[in-house]
């Protein structure tokens, strides 16, 4: 419901039987693509270290 009020996603009811809804970016949800893509990239270069400094971290936590 956030993202519809936020402009993001469009919400479509469809009359059949069963009811379905159906959703779709709006023009200011697709303008997200970019930058979630850009995010996905980093995640995969960067998936090591974080994994890492999860493992560092977590170590620290039961000392």
């Amino acid at each position: 419901m956030r993202r519809e009020r936020n402009g993001i996603l469009e919400r479509t009811v469809i009359s059949s039987s069963p009811v379905s809804v159906e959703y779709s970016l709006t023009p200011l949800g697709q303008s997200l693509l970019g930058p979630f893509k850009t995010l996905y990239l980093w995640i995969v270069d960067n998936v090591g270290e974080v994994y890492e400094a999860r493992q560092l971290f977590d170590a620290r936590q039961t000392d």
